[in-house]
């Protein structure tokens, strides 16, 4: 497992995140991602060799409080029809596994896919977080790539307009960013990610008003090539005009040096924020001001 410190001084386990930012308002659209990303985790496992077990739905409808549950067919079959029915509320569904723990078996590793789907108008996600207590660097590193190949294929399926993959502390609400976290933005990062990238992290999915914001894509290009940052162009789809910015670094490893470089690339485009220290448990990967 890989430990990060964070600003107070505690090493604690990083844990991987991959989001995606979106406006769909069409409920199939989040249904399709939900059971492709469910899917294609559960694969990316077994080919580590994990064992995988699934325990939990969660449907949160309406006011009442998440209803959760072990896992069974009928239940997710059950889920997958919300979808379909116009007359559900759906805020958030999500799968969640388990696999034994390596060092502690009373304490096993976590995976979870949501799809949100409650005001579309202010950005919703769709995200996938592993927590990498009981992984080696290399299983993290390895399933980092698969999030990143992931970036556009699945941002063309739900229409986003931002994506990353991220490995950071998870502080606060999970969907937010470690970049809304640190600068308290609230709702105000999703709300704007057509416009401002949701902060600046190891793979980066940009569209296309975010790398006009940039100076073009040849500007975005030679600004990060010379840094060692890769630059992808996207030249189809609905996300033609875009790009992934990322760092080439296994996911355990990039440096401070490296996650400077993209901030510095991408700082134009960020959401004005305020220079603040984020003083509970913060988040290291984000630089200080």
């Amino acid at each position: 497992m890989s430990c990060l410190v964070d600003v107070d001084g505690n090493r604690r386990v990083a844990t991987l995140q991959v989001h995606w930012t979106t406006y769909a308002k069409e409920r199939l659209v989040y249904r399709d991602a939900w059971l492709h990303l469910t899917e294609r985790m559960e694969s990316l496992v077994g080919e580590l060799g994990i064992p995988l077990a699934r325990t939990e739905l969660v449907w949160q409808m309406g006011k009442r409080l998440p209803a959760g549950g072990r896992w069974s067919q009928t239940r997710f079959d059950k889920l997958v029809a919300g979808f379909e029915d116009e007359n559900q509320d759906l805020r958030l569904v999500a799968t969640a596994w388990t696999w034994p723990g390596r060092v502690e078996p009373e304490e096993p590793a976590q995976m979870s896919v949501d799809a949100r789907l409650k005001n579309p108008d202010d950005g919703e996600e769709v995200y996938v977080e592993v927590r990498t207590k009981h992984l080696t660097p290399e299983e993290e590193d390895r399933i980092a790539e698969e999030f990143a190949s992931l970036l556009v294929p699945v941002a063309e399926s739900v229409e986003a307009v931002w994506g990353a993959v991220i490995h950071d502390l998870v502080t606060g609400f999970a969907a937010n960013t470690p970049f809304e976290s640190w600068y308290a933005l609230g709702w105000d990062g999703r709300r704007a990610a057509k416009t401002h990238p949701r902060g600046y992290y190891w793979a980066n999915l940009l569209n296309a008003t975010h790398v006009e914001r940039l100076g073009g894509l040849e500007s975005l290009v030679e600004r990060g090539s010379p840094q060692g940052l890769l630059v992808q162009p996207i030249n189809e789809g609905r996300l033609e005009g875009g790009a992934v910015v990322r760092i080439p670094s296994p996911v355990t490893r990039f440096t401070t040096d490296e996650l400077r470089a993209v901030k510095d690339l991408l700082a134009p485009a960020l959401l004005p924020v305020t220079p603040r220290r984020y003083r509970r448990r913060g988040t290291p990967r984000i630089l200080p001001d």
